[in-house]
């Protein structure tokens, strides 16, 4: 298991410097919405960044699995910022797949008359994965900036794109900025239409599912949809994590924890869907599993 402090100490350092924990630039990583027309609506399309980094973030893990309880896993932290990106560089068809992910929630938002724009410029990292870690004087420092930013633009209303932004959004910002944002996921927003029958099995994201309480609405949308939803015990409120929040500290941990999810989801014998890119990323080292973007779409 690495350091806390040393990875909490890389990951605040990365931030400051790049507005994401990684250390990768934003012009670097957001591109997915370019030659797109990005609204006029009054709701500010807000990704987060996370669907951007989770191929950046799988490529990392991969790295720290490897040199976790080794004499070299006191020596990483040490690396500097131009070693990190390039022993970083992601997986060209998983940073296709993601963008593609992005591209597909966008269109579902157009086609179901979502009024709402996007703005490169507005659009950024929330920060949570420091709250996570504890370092909260941190986070709200990077919080009150992204917050300032939001404000100068007038921006009230959000629609976002995964959980941990939306949690971030929604229960921390007022928490730890005073500011309060009239947050929604787009899931709570689009709709759909019917498909032939399919038969999926929903890995519910902790944040939406534990703390936001958002698992009822995209198993009614699949449903709408004709898409049948099965679940395994652990779903919905009491859902099983894929390990994601410990990967920086144990890759080796949250791998073990990511197999135990993947084939209990597994032995329903429907496809795995799930609505988060970090959920995404962990699971699919197991099997195939598809975002619930990629299956909405098709309703269009």
């Amino acid at each position: 298991m690495y350091k806390p402090e040393k990875i909490s100490e890389i990951l605040i350092k990365n931030l400051k410097e790049f507005g994401n924990p990684l250390g990768v630039p934003i012009q670097q990583i957001n591109t997915w919405w370019k030659n797109l027309n990005l609204g006029k609506g009054s709701k500010l399309l807000f990704t987060g960044m996370i669907y951007q980094l989770a191929p950046y973030i799988a490529k990392i893990t991969e790295l720290l699995r490897i040199f976790e309880d080794t004499p070299f896993e006191n020596v990483l932290h040490i690396l500097p910022n131009t070693a990190t990106r390039i022993i970083s560089i992601p997986n060209k068809n998983d940073v296709q797949r993601y963008n593609g992910i992005l591209l597909k929630i966008y269109s579902l938002l157009s086609k179901s008359d979502v009024g709402f724009y996007y703005d490169p410029a507005l659009d950024s990292y929330t920060g949570i994965i420091l709250h996570e870690l504890g370092c909260d004087c941190e986070f709200q420092e990077h919080a009150k900036k992204v917050v300032e930013r939001l404000e100068k633009s007038g921006v009230r209303e959000i629609v976002t794109v995964d959980p941990h932004t939306t949690y971030a959004l929604k229960k921390l910002y007022p928490q730890y900025t005073g500011v309060e944002l009239e947050v929604f996921s787009y899931i709570e927003l689009i709709s759909a239409s019917k498909v032939e029958n399919e038969c999926i099995t929903l890995q519910d994201p902790c944040y939406y599912a534990r703390y936001l309480r958002i698992y009822d609405q995209p198993r009614d949308l699949l449903r709408f949809a004709g898409i049948e939803s099965v679940d395994v015990k652990n779903s919905k409120k009491i859902t099983g994590c894929c390990g994601a929040p410990v990967e920086s500290l144990s890759p080796k941990l949250s791998g073990e924890i990511a197999k135990l999810r993947y084939f209990e989801l597994k032995e329903t014998g429907c496809e795995i869907v799930t609505l988060c890119p970090l959920c995404l990323s962990n699971l699919s080292s197991f099997g195939d599993v598809k975002d619930i973007a990629e299956v909405l779409v098709k309703t269009i």
